[in-house]
C-alpha cells in the first residue's frame, strides 16, 4: 500500500475530503487518539441541517511539532456541534478545537393597527423602524401582521369559557386557533415593532383585540406571592405612535393621554419595563405640523441602535 493510499484511508484525511458531511455528534466521543486508524469522528448524517451556521477551528499537533490550524464553516442543528476535518501524516497526534457557538437568527414581529393604510403616519414610522433594524441586523427574520386587514375578534364570554376548559363551539374554534397563532408569534419574537395611532385618546380597538390575545396568564405573566410577574421581559419593544394633538407632560391635554401611558403599562405588566417610543405629535393641527412631526419621527427611527 502506498503512503498516499494510507493517507487517503486515514479517518481524519477522509474527514477533510468530506468536511461538509461530517458533524460531531451530541454524544461523547474520544477526545484524543494516538492510533492513526482509531475512529475519531462519527457520521450522524441524520442531523443535517438548518441554515444557521457556526465556525469551527481545529488545531492538529503532530509528533514532528508541526501544527495545522483548520477553519471550517457549516450549518449545525444544535449549538455545540461542529464540522470536523483534519490532516494525517503522523502516527501520533493531538487535537484541540475551538467552537464559536451557533447564533440563531433574531426574529422581529412587525404589527400595524392604523385603519388609514398608506396614509397612516404610524405605519410609515413603524416601517422605517423595521427598515433600520433590517439594515443593522444581518439575517433578521421579520414577520408582519396587519390588524386591520386580518382583524381579531374581540373577547367574549365564550372565549373566556374556552380558556377555562369548556369545549368551544365549532364556530369559535377557528378564532381560538388564530388567537393561539398570535400568541405564538409574539412569544417567538426577539423584537416587537408596533405602529399605534391615537383614536379618541387611546389605542385602536383592533390593537386592543391583539393585546387581549397576548396577555395570557401562564404565558406572558403569572401571579405569585408578590403579585403579578411578567414573563416576556426578554423582548425589545419599539412603538411608533401618532397623535393628532399635543399630550406631553404639562400640556392641558396630558390628562387625556391614554395611548403611550396605556401601552407602557401593558408591556411593563408582562415584563417589558423599558419599551421605546417614537412619536409624531400634532399631525392634525395642520399640514406643516404633520410634515414636521413625520420627519422628526422618521429621523428618530433612522437613529435607532441596532438590535
Amino acid at each position: 500500500m502506498t503512503n498516499t493510499q494510507r493517507q487517503r484511508q486515514h479517518p481524519l484525511r477522509d474527514a477533510a475530503d468530506h468536511a461538509l458531511d461530517l458533524v460531531e455528534t451530541p454524544r461523547a466521543v474520544a477526545k484524543q487518539h494516538d492510533d492513526e486508524h482509531a475512529p475519531f469522528v462519527a457520521d450522524p448524517r441524520q442531523y443535517r441541517c438548518d441554515p444557521a451556521a457556526i465556525a469551527f477551528q481545529m488545531t492538529v499537533g503532530r509528533q514532528d511539532r508541526h501544527f495545522d490550524v483548520l477553519r471550517f464553516q457549516r450549518c449545525a442543528p444544535v449549538s455545540k456541534m461542529c464540522v470536523l476535518a483534519g490532516v494525517a501524516g503522523s502516527h501520533s497526534y493531538s487535537l484541540s478545537y475551538k467552537l464559536i457557538p451557533r447564533v440563531n437568527a433574531m426574529k422581529l414581529l412587525h404589527i400595524d393597527s392604523s385603519v388609514l393604510g398608506p396614509h397612516s403616519v404610524s405605519r410609515q414610522v413603524s416601517a422605517a423602524i423595521v427598515d433600520r433594524l433590517r439594515q443593522a441586523t444581518p439575517g433578521l427574520e421579520v414577520a408582519y401582521r396587519d390588524l386591520t386587514s386580518t382583524p381579531l375578534a374581540h373577547l367574549s364570554g365564550s372565549h373566556l369559557a374556552a380558556g377555562q376548559g369548556a369545549v368551544p363551539e365549532a364556530a369559535l374554534q377557528q378564532d381560538l386557533a388564530a388567537g393561539q397563532a398570535v400568541l405564538d408569534e409574539f412569544l417567538a419574537a426577539d423584537i416587537v415593532v408596533l405602529g399605534a395611532p391615537m383614536y379618541n385618546f387611546t389605542i385602536p380597538s383592533q390593537l386592543k383585540a391583539w393585546i387581549d390575545r397576548i396577555l395570557v396568564a401562564g404565558k406572558t405573566f403569572k401571579y405569585g406571592a408578590q403579585g403579578a410577574e411578567g414573563l416576556a421581559g426578554n423582548k425589545r419593544v419599539i412603538i411608533a405612535i401618532s397623535r393628532g394633538g399635543f399630550y406631553g407632560a404639562g400640556t392641558p391635554a396630558a390628562v387625556g393621554e391614554h395611548l403611550e401611558t396605556y401601552l407602557r403599562w401593558v408591556f411593563g405588566f408582562i415584563g417589558v419595563t423599558n419599551p421605546e417610543f417614537i412619536s409624531a405629535d400634532g399631525i392634525q393641527i395642520g399640514p406643516e405640523h404633520r410634515e414636521k412631526a413625520l420627519a422628526g419621527a422618521l429621523q428618530a427611527a433612522t437613529n435607532l441602535h441596532a438590535a
